[in-house]
């Protein structure tokens, strides 16, 4: 079973929350759940909300997978790569620097539960995200509760500015670097009644490396808002 942590208390301990989510993964704890960040399932990047991507191949630990990237241009992998089975490659998005972010168009509107995020090889490890923000998007003028909830919070959007969006902060973590692990998984807590069809994946820092940062593949889970309904 999954272990998880709440992560929205302000003065929680974000590097003990972290590994106390995801000791004893494995790669046979994969997510059965539905994900409603799948590509497959219709969820899309919103481009207006997301970083520009970096024109730079990650560095490579595989001689073959090296051999792989020979054949395609450098700087091919799109945002849209997080949003991807599991099994595709290469294993992360690249966008220059230590901060960027990610708008996701989930499948549907849902009451966010949780966000898994998958762990690259172990040659990645410096480029990893490390503290890490999820904020909700609602229509700015439909929503004058989101609106206020962003000052009540003790974290401000800093983020790429989304054009008639309001982004309420939904969870904050500090991902594992530890390439030993399948997964890491994080709670989140979303309010009553407030339910997501977007949300922004901000990375507020990485594992060190200046020059990028590696998004990797993620999904998103939750109950559907018509389900919910209906119970």
């Amino acid at each position: 079973m999954l272990k998880t942590c709440a992560v929205y208390e302000p003065l929680l301990d974000l590097s003990a929350c972290a590994l106390a989510s995801v000791r004893g993964l494995t790669s046979t704890s994969l997510p059965s759940r539905h994900n409603f960040a799948l590509s497959t399932h219709g969820a899309s990047i919103i481009q207006a909300a997301t970083t520009q991507s970096y024109g730079h191949a990650p560095p490579i630990n595989s001689a073959f997978l090296d051999f792989v990237y020979v054949l395609f241009p450098r700087g091919v992998a799109a945002p849209e790569l997080i949003l991807q089975p599991s099994n595709s490659f290469p294993s992360c998005w690249s966008f220059a620097g230590t901060k960027g972010q990610v708008g996701i168009q989930l499948e549907r509107k849902i009451f966010i539960k949780e966000v898994v995020m998958h762990v690259p090889n172990a040659g990645l490890a410096s480029v990893m995200p490390r503290r890490i923000h999820i904020w909700g998007l609602t229509k700015r003028a439909d929503d004058e509760e989101s609106k206020a909830a962003i000052s009540d919070t003790p974290t401000t959007y800093a983020g790429l500015a989304i054009p008639g969006m309001a982004p309420t902060l939904l969870a904050r973590f500090e991902f594992s670097r530890d390439s030993s692990l399948a997964t890491q998984s994080f709670s989140v807590k979303t309010e009553p009644h407030h339910s997501y069809s977007a949300i922004v994946v901000e990375v507020r820092s990485n594992w060190g490396d200046p020059r990028y940062t590696c998004l990797p593949r993620l999904q998103v889970h939750g109950i559907p808002e018509e389900s919910a309904k209906e119970r």
